[in-house]
């Protein structure tokens, strides 16, 4: 039988060696010294553990927590890991590189999953760690197909086995429709890639339709996509985004085509009849659902035989491009030729678009003013300060501004009432009422007090008829967006039912 003999005692070093426990060979790491644990060798030189050596042994099994077959680190590499995750969330990801993307993903995926699991959190995978440097990116850069199906791959690789091996195969155990679907609709709420950094780019046009103070990045858009899509006006083209014959032309701009194309997934539509002289007006004549011939189709665009995008490109857009404001009568031949030019069959394509237009549309052309709506007077001197609401046939309240030092100037205070017998030379605003806990009703101009004439798309009549309340574009978020593409890749009467209310984004008060 071999005698045993201590170890040799060295103060303030390690060394690294194996121990016998159980039959098998464990590597360890013994210190010496006098708080040390104590360790034996046999004489074959193998290790065995001591009656202090199990309590360290004990200590560090238990600093060593394992989920599905992963070791994960103790405390002070934890320090280690969390710069690791720091340096690789500074990286950016090239989208149109599959492989360089999730190259990049993997490292940071792997680190962050394994600090939730040790400090007790649910796996956060995708929405707040590691897919938050994807929105990131992806509010100004399209996602491409490759990259999109190697993130999906290693996101299902790190939930359903966190510990494998690069390249390492795994089983799903649910589909990544049902990962991807909301908590309300029984998914894990993980958010899509694709579909979240389609919402994202979706809210550049909405940012450009509520702008109310000219901003350069609005104006570089128009002077872009008007080279692009030759429109007479360069507003124009955010009605042109409406329609699909202009959602489907390639761009030469990468930005902007990818934002198209992202618009094009979550597009609103025309939720509400026009039902004042102004929003009549500013109707659109072509790819108009309410606007049909005599067959029951819709004016196109493109295609053969159609007349559409030339006329558009002329300036002949809207049914206040047919309509003479000042003599209140449709514009004549003779005069659409000055924007048509030689273009063939003016005559018989008039009388075509003013016969399909609804009547009831017609009527409101020839009303001045509309009970319970708001306007302004048409400026001459550059002051905006009074707004009118009309309560009665030729009689207006008239509401001022809140000057009041530290009160948003979109508020009101209201004046007095006052007969107007000439009201012609008004243009509707948009007003909403804002509510308030203890507090009286508050108007509140919509852009800032801007005439519905001079806005490059009426928020209140396009919206989203499909999702529950049937939000506005100005009430559109990227949450909305996701659950907007989540509707048209599914039976969308079903999903009308349970989506939750909470994808329509907030709120916007009653309007007058």
């Amino acid at each position: 039988m071999a005698s045993r003999t201590p170890a040799p005692k060295q103060s303030g070093t390690q060394q690294e060696g194996s121990q016998t426990h159980g039959g098998s060979k464990v590597p360890v790491s013994t210190a010496t010294g006098a708080a040390g644990g104590r360790s034996q060798q046999n004489g074959s030189g193998e290790h065995v553990i001591g009656s202090g050596q199990k309590e360290e042994e004990t200590q560090r099994n238990s600093e060593h927590l394992s989920l599905r077959g992963t070791r994960f680190p103790t405390k002070q590499r934890r320090t280690q890991q969390e710069g690791l995750a720091e340096e690789k969330s500074s990286r950016s990801f090239d989208f149109s590189d599959g492989e360089s993307s999730a190259s990049s993903i993997l490292p940071a995926a792997e680190t962050m999953w394994n600090l939730n699991q040790e400090q007790g959190k649910e796996p956060d995978l995708g929405n707040r760690t590691v897919f938050s440097q994807l929105w990131y990116t992806g509010t100004i850069r399209p996602l491409s197909k490759k990259a999109a199906q190697s993130i999906r791959v290693a996101a299902a690789g790190y939930m359903w086995k966190p510990g494998a091996e690069e390249g390492q195969g795994h089983m799903p155990k649910l589909a990544w429709d049902k990962i991807t679907a909301t908590k309300e609709e029984g998914g894990l709420a993980v958010l899509d890639p694709t579909r979240q950094i389609k919402a994202l780019l979706a809210k550049w046009p909405v940012k450009a339709t509520m702008d109310t103070e000219d901003q350069s990045w609005v104006a570089l858009a128009e002077y872009i996509l008007a080279k692009e899509w030759d429109p007479s006006n360069g507003e124009d083209v955010w009605r042109l985004m409406l329609t699909q014959a202009y959602q489907r032309r390639k761009l030469k701009s990468v930005f902007w085509q990818g934002v198209i194309q992202a618009w094009r997934t979550v597009a609103p539509a025309l939720v509400r009849e026009p039902g004042t002289r102004d929003e009549v007006l500013r109707q659109p004549l072509f790819e108009n659902g309410r606007i049909k011939d005599q067959r029951g189709l819709v004016f196109a665009i493109a295609g053969r035989g159609n007349y559409g995008r030339a006329w558009v490109e002329r300036g002949v857009i809207r049914i206040g491009d047919l309509w003479d404001e000042g003599r209140k009568i449709w514009k004549t031949a003779e005069e659409l030729r000055d924007n048509l030019g030689r273009l063939w069959h003016v005559e018989e394509r008039r009388e075509a678009l003013i016969q399909a237009i609804p009547v009831e549309w017609k009527q409101r052309l020839e009303n001045e003013t509309t009970t319970g709506k708001w306007y302004r007077p048409v400026l001459t001197m550059g002051e905006d300060h009074q707004f009118f609401k009309q309560v009665d046939n030729g009689k207006f309240e008239v509401w001022e501004r809140n000057r009041a030092e530290g009160i948003p100037q979109c508020t009101m205070v209201f004046k007095e009432e006052r007969v107007i017998g000439n009201p012609g030379l008004m243009e509707e605003v948009r007003v909403f009422v804002h509510f308030s806990a203890g507090g009286p009703p508050q108007p509140v101009l919509h852009l800032d007090g801007t005439p519905i004439r001079s806005m490059r798309l009426d928020i209140r009549l396009y919206g989203w008829s499909k999702v529950r309340g049937q939000p506005f574009i100005s009430q559109y978020t990227p949450k909305l967006g996701m659950g907007i593409q989540r509707l048209e890749g599914s039976n969308s009467c079903k999903i009308q039912e349970t989506i939750p209310e909470s994808l329509t984004g907030s709120n916007l008060s009653v309007e007058y």
